[in-house]
């Protein structure tokens, strides 16, 4: 329950139903059907995202000879075409085996809930993915599933005070997996752990990988919008909800031009840049807000009440000595920001005129948000 709880921050109460069906013991199983004997797999778990597909080709790069077994959990049919294209292409780029579970899942609403407010955060799915990863790794003979996903996703500082719960995932934190590891063990009977192998690391710096193994067209087969698919021709994703701008800012960073993709650019050509309404700004004032506030993450400072209590509160660190690599990386993703801000003003983007003085912040000064 630690790990539904941690996800949603919601109380459970589980109960268990006694499977009627008789299978035959695992130990079995695997001894006479197990493929991976002689040479374990990569187990990792590929949802068709950014992180997800730059990780496994740099993961890949770094492994040649191994197989792979990535697992995808899906309730979208375009996702499966996504990863399935993908793989394809990782495929023919390493000569590697790559032997997929794509698992389709759906959201059932039977009698028995009539009377309870219909759940549509999807919150927890991140369970559900963990939980078919540890599976296959059990049945795997791996002792590891990895997971793709950046340092700053997976701390996810909070964009907003009140973005908590539903309103800010957890589903790639590094307490969660440590839950998930636990219990998936006892479980399997062994130690199986989630391993973050890019916890260090940002957004931005994993694409700049990917393009310097000349995968760019790999990166734009990736999504990552919240509204996807977005049904509005020629755009696929809108651009301006928190996980567009997330992708937006690193594939910047990687030095991957986007041509066409997004409904609202908001690092694009100066006319769309600066066309995009100003309803459609929030997300971004949130991030420009947040960046403003690292801006006080320098060396012999107090660190910000706000960081510290998340680093804590969500059991990242047990001291102030353990939080130096992720104000390490929170710096370095606030640097990024700033850059592309430096740049923007240069092109006139109108939105880099709510973080100022851009000049003042890139030397280490004090940075604010406008509102």
């Amino acid at each position: 329950m630690e790990c539904l709880e941690f996800l949603s921050e919601d109380g459970w109460e589980l109960k268990f139903v006694k499977d009627g069906q008789n299978q035959p013991p695992c130990e079995r199983y695997l001894a006479e059907e197990n493929p991976f004997i002689t040479n374990a797999p990569l187990v990792c778990l590929s949802s068709g995202g950014l992180d997800s597909a730059a990780g496994l080709a740099i993961r890949m790069a770094e492994n040649p000879k191994r197989p792979v077994v990535p697992v995808t959990v899906w309730h979208q049919p375009i996702q499966k075409k996504i990863v399935q294209r993908q793989y394809g292409v990782l495929r023919e780029r390493f000569k590697t085996e790559i032997h997929p579970l794509v698992l389709k899942v759906a959201l059932l609403w039977t009698s028995d809930l009539k009377g309870w407010r219909k759940e549509w955060s999807q919150r927890c799915r991140s369970f559900l993915f963990a939980a078919v990863g540890g599976v296959v790794a059990a049945m795997s003979q791996v002792a590891a599933v990895e997971v793709f996903e950046s340092g700053v996703g997976a701390i996810n500082l909070p964009l907003l005070a009140g973005m908590v719960g539903s309103k800010a995932t957890r589903g790639s934190h590094p307490h969660f997996f440590r839950l998930m590891s636990r219990l998936v063990s006892l479980t399997a009977g062994r130690e199986i752990v989630f391993h973050l192998p890019f916890l260090e690391k940002t957004k931005g710096e994993i694409v700049r990988q990917l393009a310097a193994l000349g995968l760019q067209d790999l990166a734009r087969s990736t999504v990552s919008c919240v509204h996807y698919p977005l049904r509005e021709r020629p755009h696929k994703q809108c651009g301006v909800c928190p996980a567009c701008i997330f992708r937006r800012q690193a594939m910047a960073v990687g030095g991957i031009e986007e041509p066409g993709v997004y409904k609202h650019d908001l690092f694009g050509p100066d006319g769309e840049t600066n066309g995009v309404p100003e309803d459609r700004l929030d997300f971004l004032k949130a991030f420009l807000l947040q960046v403003a506030n690292l801006g006080a993450l320098k060396s012999g400072s107090r660190v910000p009440e706000r960081i510290r209590r998340h680093l804590f509160a969500t059991n990242l660190c047990s001291s102030d000595e353990s939080m130096a690599p992720f104000l390490n990386l929170l710096a370095r993703y606030r640097d990024e920001w700033l850059y592309i801000a430096a740049e923007g003003m240069d092109r006139d983007w109108s939105w880099t005129n709510l973080l100022a003085p851009i000049g003042a912040a890139l030397i280490g000064e004090e940075s604010h948000a406008s509102a």
